[in-house]
């Protein structure tokens, strides 16, 4: 109980032994990230500004860095929009490192049961209000920022709009069996605090019976939040940033099955404060409509907010295809007949 707040777990049922593919039981990845947690507790402990020159320093070195999937992605998109943000790139690496360790400390501050108190500007509240009152319930679609899921959801809490939170198993930090039991929970715990409830995908496993659990949930006129991730199995591939971005039609379909709108739900720090941003609902599907349309209607409204804070976008999302790897695609897939659609 939190905040007098049941919060079960719904997963679905596990497939079959001879259907699962073979699970990593650990990583390099899991002790790398226990060791970050430990050092993060430490931090926490220290006065303010001795851990703000701290994680200022840790930035600056991991800025300098030249090794890593990290610096490589980040420092590609950097280089990109330095040109349109009138911004040097190495500064921007280092701001993005720097919101990075801020988010880290904030799960962990969050999850130990302390209390997350900051300024925060909420807007678009009116789409929101305005999809509640037709009782169908509306979707929320976070997209990759490095301060979501959390933030969103604690804004929405205190604004007394709290969600029903999609997840997988992997939620978190780990894809292993032992990081997903010892260290996924870390962020799963702080997020639940501020969520009616959380529905979870097992491990190899269908989402349909979580999707008909969602499908309820609007039907009650809840909120359902789902993250903007590419595990899905059909995927919508659409032009975004100077490469490709791989938009799941999953939460499309959900909201036409359901008759609801999708707002997609953007966060940053920006004055001194948080910004959360409701937007405008997405192009409802129409009939057969696989959903190109509301995905190249995403990646355009994205796009502009990643192009106004673009040192707090989480460029290593996978669901960002980089501008030379998005050519490179092109190319193979035409060199097979052309272009192949999405599905």
């Amino acid at each position: 109980m939190v905040f007098g707040i049941s919060l079960p777990t719904a997963a679905t049922p596990y497939c079959s032994a001879a259907a699962r593919p073979e699970q990593r039981w650990v990583s390099a990845e899991d002790f790398t990230t226990a060791a970050r947690m430990t050092v993060g507790l430490g931090l926490l402990a220290l006065p303010f500004a001795l851990r703000e020159r701290l994680l200022a320093f840790v930035a600056r070195r991991r800025t300098r860095s030249k090794a890593g999937p990290r610096f490589r992605s980040v420092a590609r998109m950097t280089a990109l929009l330095a040109g349109e943000t009138a911004r040097d790139p190495r500064t921007l690496l280092f701001q993005w490192h720097r919101h990075h360790l801020a988010y880290e400390l904030l799960v962990l501050r969050t999850a130990l049961g302390g209390k997350p108190d900051f300024p925060y500007l909420l807007r678009g509240s009116e789409h929101l209000h305005a999809a509640l009152a037709r009782g169908r319930g509306v979707v929320f679609w976070g997209m990759p920022f490095l301060y979501v899921p959390l933030v969103p959801a604690i804004v929405l809490y205190r604004e007394g709009l709290a969600s029903v939170a999609l997840s997988r198993w992997t939620h978190g930090y780990a894809r292993t069996r032992l990081g997903a039991a010892l260290l996924n929970p870390i962020r799963v715990r702080a997020e639940n605090r501020f969520l009616l409830d959380r529905v979870v995908i097992g491990r190899n496993c269908s989402p349909l019976p979580a999707l008909r659990r969602l499908l309820d949930e609007l039907r009650h006129n809840r909120p359902v939040s789902i993250l903007l991730a590419p595990l899905a199995e059909r995927l919508l591939d659409v032009p975004f940033a100077g490469g490709r971005l791989r938009v799941p039609s999953g939460p499309l379909r959900l909201a036409a099955r359901a008759r609801c709108p999708v707002l997609p739900v953007c966060c940053w720090w920006e004055d001194g404060r948080f910004v959360v941003e409701i937007d405008e609902p997405l192009p409802a599907l129409a009939d057969g409509d696989r959903g190109t349309q509301a995905a190249a209607e995403l990646a355009r409204r994205l796009e502009i907010r990643v192009r106004r804070v673009p040192d707090q976008f989480h460029w290593p999302n996978p669901s960002f295809v980089p501008p030379h790897l998005a050519v490179a695609a092109t190319g193979r897939t035409q060199g097979r007949g052309g272009p192949q659609p999405s599905s």
